[in-house]
């Protein structure tokens, strides 16, 4: 064996020779141990190692040597086996200058499998990160960016849960293994995460069996995972909980500082996209808030002229003419009331009737306040006689019993007006209809009910 040969043994650069038929004469072990093929590889054709689709590449590389030239390219290439390798290929061709011939070619490959690995990895996590991308609440975001990682290092469950005391919550979850429910409760003390948590730094074991720690670990004993990786994970500066990845198989190898560096970063864009679903949260709460709160009348906690306006409107897009009642409920003399016992009494009228005419209601049947002393009801009713008989039966709960303020007591009625949907109305039609209805019930004394379905 030359000398040359023995240093390309021992090299860790990946080096093959092959000659002008395209034939492998030499290849080193790391050149083999990077292509992990079952059959050697010295005397096959380079047709033979690499699949159709990638050979268009290698040949017109290896054709260039053949001409005498040198190049490179860095590309992604396929085995016939359909596995896939991230290469920088470099070809020097084989000259023998007495014959002015090229016999063949040298080729040194860098394998860039691991980088290009990193490189997919934040492409994805960045795309997970970004606005259009992610879900409203950022969950969906979160999710991706665990099944990435779970890709990434090769492990089987990924997982973003809370710590609160000794109580575990798993929150988000990527799994290959049995479905794992989000919300799942544990003890924090039977998780690999509390080893993680009381360091407080990133932990990890390739080997739980053969390491002190993992092995005499009660998750050890209880789930018998293998490989795990941590990090605590802060939320507004705060300890919050733990992103990990685990799986029951052991690696082969460490953790390489490569990986432990893109780990850091999938710590770092879940915090981010943690820190974005709090703010989120916060922000859609305030706005169901400040939604019931335009929707709501103030004084009664009904719902308002605006809400039942868009109700009304979706009601006769979607129902049949004659399906529902719109009935308007006024309170006569209402005014004598705010003369003569004072605006604050008449806010009590107004908000013990609101739910007095609410408790006679169906759960099916809606009510609001319009403004004033003005009401609506809708009735979800085809039948004109019961329709009819709902409404006399409102109108007799306000007249029948007195409203009792402090000192006093004070009896009112209501007058009703009411029409039934019919074909092309919309919000202003209905309600004009209705208060024409309400019109009529004032002129025949109050105290009363007129409708254009009698």
């Amino acid at each position: 064996m030359s000398y040359e040969k023995k240093l390309l043994d021992i090299a860790d650069e990946f080096v093959a020779y092959i000659d002008k038929d395209k034939i492998y004469r030499y290849i080193n072990p790391a050149y083999e141990k990077f292509l992990d093929l079952e059959e050697p590889i010295e005397g096959k054709h380079v047709a033979d190692i690499f699949s159709e689709d990638s050979l268009g590449d290698v040949f017109e590389f290896q054709n260039r040597a053949l001409a005498g030239d040198k190049c490179h390219f860095s590309k992604h290439i396929r085995l016939r086996d359909g596995r896939v390798r991230y290469w920088s290929a470099r070809y020097i061709p084989y000259i023998d200058h007495d014959a002015g011939v090229v016999n063949g070619f040298f080729v040194l490959i860098s394998d860039e499998t691991a980088n290009n690995a990193v490189l997919h990895l934040l492409k994805r996590v960045y795309t997970a990160a970004t606005h259009e991308n992610r879900g409203p609440d950022r969950s969906e975001a979160i999710n991706m960016v665990l099944q990435e990682g779970c890709d990434y290092l090769g492990l089987d469950v990924g997982l973003v849960s809370k710590a609160i005391d000794d109580c575990y919550i798993i929150k988000w979850v990527h799994s290959r293994l049995a479905p794992i429910d989000p919300e799942t409760e544990l003890s924090l003390g039977q998780t690999y995460c509390s080893v993680t948590l009381n360091n407080k730094a990133t932990t990890y074991t390739v080997k739980a069996s053969e390491c002190p720690v993992y092995r005499n670990h009660p998750s050890y004993q209880q789930f018998n995972f293998e490989t795990y990786i941590g990090a605590p994970l802060y939320l507004n500066g705060h300890l919050w909980g733990t992103l990990s990845f685990s799986s029951p198989s052991a690696r082969e190898n460490e953790f390489s500082s490569l990986e432990l560096e893109t780990f850091q970063i999938l710590t770092k864009s879940i915090q981010m996209l943690l820190n974005e679903h709090k703010l989120v949260k916060s922000l859609h709460a305030e706005k169901s808030e400040l939604e019931v709160f335009a929707q709501t009348d103030e004084l009664t906690g009904l719902a308002n002229r605006s809400f039942i306006t868009r109700y009304v409107t979706k009601q006769l897009f979607i129902m049949q003419p004659g399906e529902f009642v719109f009935a308007l409920i006024d309170i006569d003399y209402f005014k004598r009331v705010n003369d003569s016992y004072g605006h604050e009494a008449g806010d009590e009228v107004l908000m013990q009737l609101a739910q007095r005419v609410k408790e006679g209601l169906r759960k099916t049947d809606i009510i609001a306040r319009l403004g004033g002393e003005e009401f609506v009801v809708i009735l979800n009713e085809s039948n004109t006689t019961r329709a009819h008989a709902t409404l006399n039966r409102l109108r007799q709960l306000v007249q029948q019993k007195p409203f009792k303020l402090c000192q006093t007591e004070i009896t009112t009625t209501v007058s009703i007006g009411a029409t039934f949907n019919v074909e092309g109305d919309d919000f202003r039609a209905i309600y004009n209809r209705a208060d024409e209805q309400l019109y009529k019930a004032k002129y025949r004394g109050r105290d009363c009910l007129s409708s254009d379905f009698a």
